[in-house]
């Protein structure tokens, strides 16, 4: 799989970014020097350094970040942005041409203390791409142990090294990423072969990244230290452009391409979701199926409210001023388990009082609602910001002091769904979104935020014109610009 003269801009870490490159090959990683290669001594541990490799070749170095320095707890959100720039003469506006068909920017948010994978094809991609990296190489690059501490489990206790060297999931992403490439591919011929279609993929980008949580191993005396990963979670941020154009013309077809754009939307988006179980045999899985399978049934073990199937609400220009603060006013629209307000701290609560973040969730689904009404769409969510399957809470950590609680991090696998449409005059959709959400921590300011891609993220954009192309709307987040070639019309 070659792509050739295309464009990626890549920022991976505050304060910088890494030049315009032309690649035409794959394997494309943003690393740190968070592994057994560069962290030789304890020291090693306080220079931050960032590369950009091209089949574990580094093609740029950067090294700098927060004085006085940047270790593996202390990393800052990063955004990586991806330009994909086509050969096509056309315009993407419909009028002269300028080269602009197709044409696509993204930014996507991520964490950089393990390896970011860059998920990028160009046309269709089989299993063969996934066969051959799976054999490029035995096992996954691995995290340091430079010290040797005592594991004091007992207060005040200090967290407890592991005596193997965890992987940085680097190359378990990158196959993740070409399996990915592979199955969505093979979704969108099938579902184009049932409506008597024709299905041609442009581009595909994105990003496979771990949101971890890492803990500082305090080395005698309280100094020095190592630093492992007590709590990771695989995110995929993948956004596509493709054209679906029916070989004949007539009412009938017409409807059978707006159902196969619907099922094609929403087969990828469980794809995505559905990556962390098929590669690495994780059981609960986020995309909008699952979480709204368990909305319509919550368990009962994972929903201490009791409340039952959650609500489905729809929102479009007429009532998304409804959910407008939600979290703070207690309008009884957005819910946090079945809650209006978060109950309040409970240091009893054996998943660590995850209602702690139960405003996040809320404001987040908010201010999705409103931003994408506002922007033309018609919303369906679940009415609760925190739907299952998973964890009520994230890794814990012994307390300090004896008769102190257990300290907890956010659940990384629960968070909100939501789907949202745009419609063309015609009543075609033009554009789709598939949104789930999770909690990531800032490394430097260890203030919360929720992130779209709890392991699935997808926004489609969708065009249905009589020229080459209509008037091009932005793509944000995860998104499939959908448009029919020149020579299909």
């Amino acid at each position: 799989m070659v792509a050739a003269r295309r464009r990626s801009l890549l920022c991976p870490v505050r304060r910088l970014c890494f030049s315009s490159i032309r690649f035409t090959a794959v394997g494309l990683t943003i690393d740190t020097n968070f592994n057994t290669t560069d962290i030789k001594i304890i020291n090693d541990y306080a220079t931050y350094k960032a590369y950009l490799k091209l089949d574990d070749v580094a093609l740029l170095t950067f090294t700098g970040g927060p004085s006085p320095a940047q270790p593996p707890n202390y990393r800052p959100h990063v955004t990586v942005a991806l330009t994909a720039d086509h050969p096509y003469a056309a315009s993407a506006s419909g009028g002269s041409p300028d080269g602009s068909y197709m044409d696509a920017t993204v930014s996507k948010p991520g964490a950089l203390v393990t390896p970011i994978s860059i998920v990028q094809g160009w046309g269709d991609t089989s299993n063969t791409l996934f066969n051959k990296w799976s054999s490029e190489a035995a096992d996954d690059s691995k995290l340091p142990i430079v010290g040797n501490y005592p594991c004091n489990p007992m207060p005040p206790a200090t967290p407890c090294a592991p005596d193997w060297n965890q992987p940085t999931g680097r190359y378990a992403r990158e196959k993740t990423g070409a399996s990915y490439l592979a199955q969505y591919t093979r979704a969108a011929h099938l579902h184009a072969a049932l409506i008597n279609g024709v299905a041609q993929l442009h581009h595909v980008i994105g990003i496979a990244f771990s949101d971890d949580s890492v803990s500082h191993v305090i080395g005698p005396s309280g100094t020095g230290g190592d630093y492992t990963l007590s709590d990771s979670y695989t995110r995929l941020d993948i956004d596509s452009g493709l054209s679906l154009t029916n070989k004949t013309a007539n009412a009938t077809d017409k409807a059978k391409r707006r159902a196969a754009l619907h099922a094609l939307v929403a087969s990828a988006a469980a794809i995505e979701g559905s990556m962390l179980a098929q590669q690495e045999d994780v059981p609960d899985t986020s995309s909008t199926a699952t979480r709204f399978e368990w909305g319509n049934a919550p368990p009962s073990g994972e929903d201490p409210s009791g409340a039952g199937a959650r609500k489905f609400l729809q929102f479009d220009s007429t009532n998304a001023g409804s959910v407008t603060g939600c979290a703070t006013s207690g309008c009884g629209v957005i819910l946090w388990e079945s809650h209006t307000t978060p109950p309040a701290h409970s240091d009893n609560d054996p998943t660590g009082s995850p209602q702690d973040w139960g405003t996040h969730y809320q404001d987040s689904l908010t201010g999705d609602i409103v931003a994408y009404v506002g922007a033309g769409f018609s919303v369906v969510s679940s009415q609760e910001s925190w739907l299952g399957p998973g964890q009520r809470g994230g890794a814990y950590f012994a307390p300090a002091t004896d008769g102190a609680p257990y300290t907890f991090n956010g659940s990384k696998q629960r968070g909100n769904a939501f789907v949202a449409i745009k419609y063309a005059s015609d009543g075609s959709p033009s554009e789709i979104t598939h949104a789930v959400s999770g909690l990531i921590k800032d490394g430097v300011t260890g203030n919360y935020s929720v992130t779209k891609g709890g392991a699935e993220a997808s926004r489609v954009t969708i065009r249905r014109p009589t020229t080459p192309a209509k008037r091009p709307i932005s793509s944000r987040r995860s998104s499939w610009i959908v448009r029919p070639s020149k020579a299909s019309i």
